[in-house]
């Protein structure tokens, strides 16, 4: 999907049932292609030179799978936290 054009998340985590629905991540299993390119990264960078990644915040992933991609307003993310702290917490945790 391209980005403005349709949501990043086909199902949105909007209740406890979709929560329950999502599984763990699995780095190798999900995303091998980062694993390698970290791996070549590294191995043409050296011993000496660092490499520092990016990931998002628990708030920011949050409100992805909230609000089904990216939202200036985060209307939705807003809505649970104030009115299901407990289930947006629970995603925090996730």
């Amino acid at each position: 999907i391209k980005a403005g054009v349709g949501p990043v998340i086909e199902d949105p985590i909007r209740t406890r049932n979709d929560l329950d629905r999502l599984r763990d991540f699995e780095p190798a299993e999900d995303m091998p292609e980062l694993a390698e390119t970290v791996r070549l990264v590294v191995s043409e960078l050296g011993a000496d030179t660092p490499l520092i990644g990016f990931s998002g915040a628990p708030f920011t992933l949050a409100s992805y799978l909230v609000e089904g991609g990216p939202s200036k307003q985060q209307s939705l993310t807003k809505a649970m936290m104030l009115g299901e702290p407990e289930l947006f917490r629970a995603l925090l945790e996730r």
